[in-house]
């Protein structure tokens, strides 16, 4: 029961922060401020298979931006996100 209520109040608590105006952009940051680094080697599952790549950051609406093999900056709004060069070594 207290990881459901630690979980509980922490989305409660961003919600607030989404609803007192300060908006997706005071999430968006919070959650840059503790992902990885950026050029972090990551990949991420698609239905149309696995893509390579270092994470460059979210964008605006939260997609996660992974910059590929062919120097193009792609964005993810779904898929599985394996990390470290493990994971960017699936291609």
């Amino acid at each position: 029961h207290a990881l459901v209520a630690t979980i509980a109040e922490t989305l409660d608590h961003w919600l607030g922060v989404w609803a007192d105006g300060a908006g997706f952009r005071a999430v968006r940051d919070a959650w840059t401020a503790r992902a990885g680094q950026l050029g972090e080697p990551l990949s991420v599952k698609t239905a149309d298979g696995p893509v390579a790549g270092r994470f460059a950051g979210l964008d605006e609406s939260g997609a996660l931006l992974l910059l590929d093999a062919n120097g193009q900056t792609r964005a993810f709004t779904y898929g599985d996100v394996l990390l470290g060069a493990d994971g960017a070594a699936t291609t």
